[in-house]
């Protein structure tokens, strides 16, 4: 039965084998919630019901048989949680329920005391009250128990009606007593996650023992089947042939097109996450807490030959980026650091700490292509986000952008010559983000290119169609003779004529990527900020994100409102304007080479070329019949070693051991 909705049934039939057997029959059926309170001395079914409720009158206690019929009102105005006792003499009963049911040691409205009528004269009294909640009123033996918060912890009190005597039977100080049940001579009740039986007459408790033999069927090792949506994390495989996920602790591998699925950990009782492929495609580097810690692991790409790397003060980690040389590994940790690992050396580098705790994490470094410079987006003083570039070579640290707008998601781009990110200059109310103001206040970003060298010229110069004078076209001609190219580092079609030929010669497939090693990035920070230019075509939205394209393209993730997903499009520096790309994405990936990317939608995974749209979503990832077996037991103790963690570090604050 749904929770929400509750009638009252009644179960006929006798105690059979440790069970009660026959066929419950139903007894009220008004759409509200009606809750059993107990029984009445003439065998009818007492319950609470708001069925008549209103405003300053919101529950009742009602009676039924069990052999159906209309429920009859008991003479209370309200009354919430109750019982009658043995003789049907008295009624005692909490009057209302509570909305803020965990304020311990409460004394506001919703603390109320008990009431105990006659059901002859429906005179009311009420124990002795100092304005703490009583709650849970039971009966056994003429006398009422229930639950007060008089001594500033939930514990049991009596009170005699007749001889109006008033005490205390429990005196817990650690944990409050939750619930309370009363029979065969003793309370039983639930303290500290343990049930506890009271004998009222020597006002002494113990702790019961309960053994509970079952199947456990829900516990025992199984295989299950894992669907799309259960995937997350997800990289791709330098060229995009394979993709990597984490699901339930586990590492899987799909490829994109041919082939199968495979499981490369195979550990219930130990969490792996965040896997990152190698740039060369034969590693995979994540994080687990084999031996009770998270620590760096780096094994084949079949998952075999691992090697462990313990990481000093463990903690969470995240977003692991490979640098493109294959030599260290960035990431960031739970306080907010930038740490790089120094894979042959496992020497580990603190290269940043971002200024403020934020639930949003945008502090997630990305390499430069020439695997020296780091880029992130780092909070400043005044809340507002900044890109920062930290060199690994000297360890400085530069702060790129001016700290006047909130900048976001930088991306390299291939060519190593431009930055993109998006920046903001209405995010101010919402660097509150536990602040009301910043409901409502809806945010816009632009698309910004920082030129890194000086030399580097501005890709949206102004361009103008002129029609050619026949002496310059002669002229022209004439140096088309010419035996050797010009020098002229800005004539495309003469360094690219002269690189086919020589490759030519020797050989090579013109069209072959290069593998040589990528050209350096040079910055010159000196007036830098004078060479971030805001890209021309696209217009200001809510832009959320960045994702690396080709060379001289990036993709842009843009949140519509009431829209299901975000939208991404494709910018172009040539061509000056985005490209509607997909719609309904939560995620993008894009592969080393950036020939191809991971889309996730609500269908799933899927995946497409980077340089023209999908039909549709794209290709769906090769996951069908995805089946991993899992053993509960071993992962209920990792789950636990998991939550102390989380306490450990992302709550505890060891400077308010007094607080109350």
């Amino acid at each position: 039965m749904d929770r929400f909705h509750r009638s009252v049934w009644w179960q006929l039939g006798r105690l059979r084998g440790g069970g009660i057997r026959g066929e419950p029959k139903r007894l009220t059926w008004h759409p509200g919630s009606d809750v059993v309170q107990g029984w009445t001395p003439a065998g009818d079914i007492m319950f609470q019901s708001d069925r008549a409720g209103q405003p300053t009158r919101l529950w009742q206690f009602y009676t039924i048989s069990p052999e159906g019929g209309f429920p009859i009102q008991i003479k209370l105005p309200q009354a919430y949680d109750g019982e009658m006792s043995a003789d049907g003499k008295w009624i005692a009963y909490q009057e209302i329920g509570l909305w803020d049911a965990e304020w311990r040691n409460y004394r506001g409205g919703q603390a109320q005391p008990i009431g105990i009528v006659s059901t002859e004269t429906w005179e009311r009294l009420t124990p002795p009250w100092d304005g703490e909640r009583h709650l849970q009123p039971v009966w056994l033996d003429g006398v009422v128990y229930y639950l007060s918060e008089r001594d500033y912890a939930a514990n049991i009190w009596s009170f005699d009606p007749v001889t109006k005597e008033h005490r205390q039977l429990t005196h817990h100080n650690d944990f409050d007593v939750k619930s309370i049940g009363s029979g065969h001579g003793l309370i039983v009740y639930e303290q500290g996650g343990y049930l506890h039986s009271l004998d009222p007459k020597k006002a002494e408790s113990s702790q019961l023992e309960i053994q509970v033999h079952r199947d456990m069927t829900w516990s025992r090792p199984r295989w299950i089947e894992i669907s799309s949506s259960d995937l997350g994390n997800a990289r791709l495989s330098p060229t995009g042939k394979r993709a990597i996920f984490e699901t339930r602790g586990d590492l899987i591998t799909a490829p994109l097109e041919e082939g199968s699925w495979r499981n490369l950990t195979r550990t219930s009782g130990i969490a792996d996450r965040h896997a990152v492929w190698s740039p060369d495609g034969q590693q995979i580097a994540w994080f687990n807490d084999d031996g009770g810690e998270y620590g760096l692991v780096i094994a084949d790409q079949f998952g075999n030959q691992e090697r462990r790397i313990e990481i000093p003060d463990p903690t969470f980690y995240f977003v692991p980026t490979w640098s493109p040389d294959g030599t260290r590994l960035a990431f960031t940790d739970t306080d907010y650091r930038v740490l790089v690992m120094n894979l042959e050396t496992e020497v580990l580098t603190h290269v940043d700490t971002d200024r403020y705790a934020h639930p949003e994490r945008s502090m997630n470094p990305v390499w430069s292509p020439d695997s020296r410079w780091l880029a992130y987006a780092k909070r400043l003083e005044n809340q507002l986000r900044i890109i920062a570039v930290h060199d690994t070579r000297d360890g400085q640290t530069h702060q790129l952008t001016d700290g006047m707008a909130d900048a976001i998601s930088p991306v390299w781009d291939e060519s190593g010559k431009y930055l993109y990110f998006l920046a903001s200059t209405d995010f101010g109310l919402n660097t509150g983000w536990l602040d009301m103001t910043s409901y409502d206040r809806p945010v816009t970003r632009a698309l910004y290119v920082a030129l890194l060298d000086q030399e580097t010229p501005s890709p949206f110069l102004p361009r103008s169609d002129e029609e050619e004078d026949d002496d310059e076209e002669d002229d022209e001609d004439s140096q088309g003779d010419e035996p050797e190219t010009s020098g002229d580092e800005n004539s495309d079609a003469a360094s690219d004529g002269g690189k086919q030929e020589s490759d030519n010669e020797k050989g090579k497939d013109p069209s072959a990527k290069s593998t040589d090693s990528p050209d350096p990035v040079e910055i010159d920070f000196e007036n830098i900020a004078h060479r971030i230019i805001d890209a021309p075509g696209i217009p200001v939205r809510n832009y959320i994100g960045l994702a690396k394209a080709p060379e001289g393209h990036v993709f842009v993730l843009e949140s519509i409102e009431n829209e299901s997903g975000a939208t991404l499009h494709q910018y172009q520096l040539d061509d000056r304007k985005p490209k509607k790309f997909a719609d309904g994405i939560s995620e993008v990936v894009v592969s080393q080479d950036r020939q191809r990317m991971l889309l996730r939608s609500a269908s799933g995974w899927h995946w497409s070329q980077t340089t023209q749209p999908p039909d549709g979503q794209g290709k769906p990832v090769v996951i069908s019949n995805l089946r991993i077996k899992v053993d509960p037991r071993a992962e209920y103790r990792q789950m636990l070693r998991d939550g102390w963690r989380f306490m450990r570090d992302f709550l505890y604050v060891d400077n308010v051991h007094g607080a109350p």
